[in-house]
């Protein structure tokens, strides 16, 4: 998970944690190592998804989200946090 903001003074800030995506093993499939890059060593000391979800939560706080994959941030939202309201707004033009 990754995300940046800016801060009061202006400043950007970044977040970013990997997540132990499965419940009962924290080792890294042949898809998430094609995918993302990630081995089983990074995923293994990672914290468990639902954690690094609140952590990502307390640093997102009440900004907008800008993201490449609404269904994905929705699907992980639903799964992780029952409470979780996605208000999904496509943009046609994001910058030019």
């Amino acid at each position: 998970m990754a995300a940046v903001r800016r801060s009061e003074a202006g400043e950007w800030e970044s977040f970013e944690t990997y997540c132990a995506p499965f419940d009962d093993d924290a080792g890294a499939t042949r898809r998430i190592v094609d995918r993302f890059g990630v081995g089983s060593r990074a995923l293994e000391e990672a914290p468990p998804k639902a954690e690094a979800w609140r952590q990502l939560r307390e640093f997102i706080e009440d900004r907008p989200v800008l993201t490449d994959d609404g269904e994905m941030l929705d699907s992980w939202a639903r799964a992780l946090d029952r409470g979780a309201a996605i208000d999904a707004t496509p943009l046609d033009v994001i910058g030019l």
